[in-house]
């Protein structure tokens, strides 16, 4: 029986420990708000391991003043910002839909208005805004 009290306590406290607690120094979104005229669509990249092929995955499609959140659960941005995470804004009538291709024909495939690549050296930046990009 005083294993299993012990067994219950553990696991509780090392559940507790994997997930962060959101706060200043914890932010569990990161948004992208649509400023532009245009319509737009959010993607990332997804990579086939066994090959070096990719495609974008679509995340949102923002009319104009629309704003996308990606949402962690477990882990903070500011951890996976610093771990390096790329976000690519995608013309919708150049976007090519869940097809796998070489990689470095990504930029050929769609149309990218722009990409935000964030690594560690964009948190300051991105604290500041409380983890809001806003494009253009």
């Amino acid at each position: 029986m005083k294993t299993i009290i012990l067994l219950i306590l553990f696991t509780t406290i090392l559940v507790g420990c994997d997930i962060a607690i959101e706060g200043e120094n914890c932010h569990k979104h990161l948004t992208i708000v649509n400023e532009s005229r245009d319509t737009v669509i959010i993607s990332k990249r997804v990579t086939y391991s066994e090959k070096p092929e990719c495609f974008l995955s679509r995340h949102a499609t923002l009319l104009p003043g629309e704003e996308y959140e990606d949402h962690s659960s477990k882990t903070c941005f500011e951890g996976i910002v610093a771990a390096g995470t790329n976000y690519y804004v995608v013309d919708p009538d150049h976007f090519n839909e869940e097809k796998f291709y070489d990689c470095d024909s990504m930029l050929i495939k769609n149309t990218v208005l722009k990409h935000y690549e964030l690594n560690a050296s964009h948190l300051g930046e991105l604290k500041k805004t409380d983890f809001t990009i806003t494009y253009p």
